[in-house]
């Protein structure tokens, strides 16, 4: 059963210096895959891990404790809140 790798619509150029290049050759080699694979493979790597970094929040322990301690004993809602609640319930 013959498959079929997924079409590739796009294109992306970049201008490099002849050592980078170089590098990025060797390191496709050494990877067993063409420059184009290595360098996707890489870039979408590296995109995912920032997307990825973007979308978390780093606590402290501290900042940890607090927030878990709101989660448990949340505080009464103040008079703003209702008001706010009671507006959205009406939208």
């Amino acid at each position: 059963m013959a498959t079929h790798a997924p079409i590739r619509e796009e294109r992306v150029e970049i201008r490099i210096r002849s050592l980078d290049k170089k590098i990025l050759e060797k390191a496709a080699v050494l990877s067993g895959v063409s420059v184009s694979s290595f360098m996707l493979s890489n870039a979408l790597k590296a995109a995912q891990d920032e997307i990825s970094s973007q979308n978390r929040i780093h606590l402290s322990d501290r900042e940890w404790n607090a927030f878990m301690r709101v989660l448990e004993h949340p505080p009464k809602p103040n008079q703003a809140l209702i008001t706010a609640a009671k507006r959205y319930r009406r939208a």
